[in-house]
């Protein structure tokens, strides 16, 4: 299910991960999220939060020379497949690894039986829908939000969906 590829001369391998990966997950995704502690006044995710994201659904993992290059955590929920906390290694960005992370993660929840395939974007990450846009999703919803204390200025989501 998930294949090696070869880009831009580097090799990147593509497994799952396992428990003993929750601490480097925390460094990759909140470094990968970094632009957001401009509304949020706090990393991304801590290991706790990370260890329970095991628990509902799996991380898929891109690896160049025994580096964690990108992740994307999947969840399936009933028929329906969720996908989030994409992070790419800034060291990596700009190769298409987001791109196959999210096929790869469509993939695993079509084989699953799942219909559509959702994701939550921050409203401030503007730059982040024409992307997603560019791969099948649209905007279905906006999500508002209970406003948390670690919150710079209010926010809500973008459930944005694509049909399998």
């Amino acid at each position: 299910m998930i294949k090696s590829t070869r880009m831009s001369n580097t090799e990147f391998a593509y497994r799952t991960a396992g428990a003993t990966d929750a601490e480097a997950l925390v460094r990759l995704i909140n470094r990968a999220f970094e632009v957001e502690l401009r509304f949020f006044n706090k990393p991304r995710i801590d290991l706790t939060e990370t260890r329970k994201h095991f628990v509902k659904g799996t991380f898929l993992l891109a690896e160049s020379d025994g580096r964690l290059a990108g992740c994307n955590y999947v969840e399936l929920r009933d028929k329906i497949g969720y996908f989030g906390l994409l992070s790419v290694d800034p060291d990596f960005q700009g190769r298409g690894l987001g791109r196959i992370l999210i096929e790869q993660a469509e993939e695993l929840c079509r084989n699953a039986g799942c219909s559509r395939m959702q994701i939550r974007v921050l409203n401030h990450r503007t730059e982040l829908p024409p992307f997603y846009e560019k791969l099948g999703y649209h905007t279905a919803r906006i999500e508002e939000v209970e406003q948390v204390p670690s919150a710079r200025i209010p926010y809500s989501f973008l459930l944005m969906e694509k049909v399998l």
